[in-house]
């Protein structure tokens, strides 16, 4: 690893913006690159999907990491973990676990060494939640590298968001679809060049 050091990138957004559909997304396109090592198999990665996607609802909130291997050489691997983190702002009535996905979300923040802020286009630029989006980026990004990312691309508003993002913030901003793989791979080798600064 590079300076004896694991790097976190912690994944961060609110509730319903696809963060754990992105981290799959995600730990696929990098399995598909050369010279990367991604350490949880396939099968797993369904389990991911079934278990925050599906049953998200009936589990504390809770940090789950992935880890990946970046071989830019035989003896100086990067190693990196993708850290999926839970919504922030949960549904009305859910209070308790809205303060304690915060908590846990926070933590994460704090740890990471680089951040992937997701937005989606169930957030608009008139949603009053997004001036904590803002300030959320806006603290990320002025201690370590950072990407904004608005999800579901294929979605009406995702441009308006797009627009949205760039106006109000200095970090880069980039569109994808966890669901259709749009853009995937091109966020995977930006995550890996700009947050990790490991060629492959």
């Amino acid at each position: 690893m590079v300076g004896g050091r694991i790097h976190r990138i912690a994944v961060v957004g609110r509730s319903e913006t696809g963060k754990t559909l992105l981290v799959v997304a995600l730990l696929k396109a990098l399995s598909r690159m050369r010279g990367v090592r991604v350490l949880v198999n396939v099968e797993e990665l369904r389990q991911i999907r079934y278990l925050k996607v599906g049953g998200a609802r009936e589990r504390p909130p809770v940090v789950e990491e992935y880890r990946f291997q970046v071989h830019k050489s035989r003896t100086d691997p990067v190693v990196g973990h993708i850290v999926d983190t839970p919504g922030l702002q949960e549904p009305p009535g859910r209070r308790r676990e809205c303060f304690r996905a915060a908590a846990v979300t926070f933590r994460a923040l704090l740890e990471a060494t680089a951040v992937l802020y997701v937005l989606a286009p169930t957030l608009h630029p008139g949603d009053q939640g997004l001036n904590l989006d803002q300030e959320l980026i806006r603290y990320a990004s002025g201690r370590r590298p950072t990407l904004v990312v608005v999800n579901k691309c294929d979605l009406p508003g995702a441009a308006e968001l797009v627009r949205w993002a760039r106006r109000v913030n200095r970090t880069p901003v980039r569109a994808v679809s966890a669901l259709t793989s749009e853009g995937i791979a091109e966020l995977a080798q930006l995550m890996l060049q700009r947050l990790l600064r490991a060629e492959v």
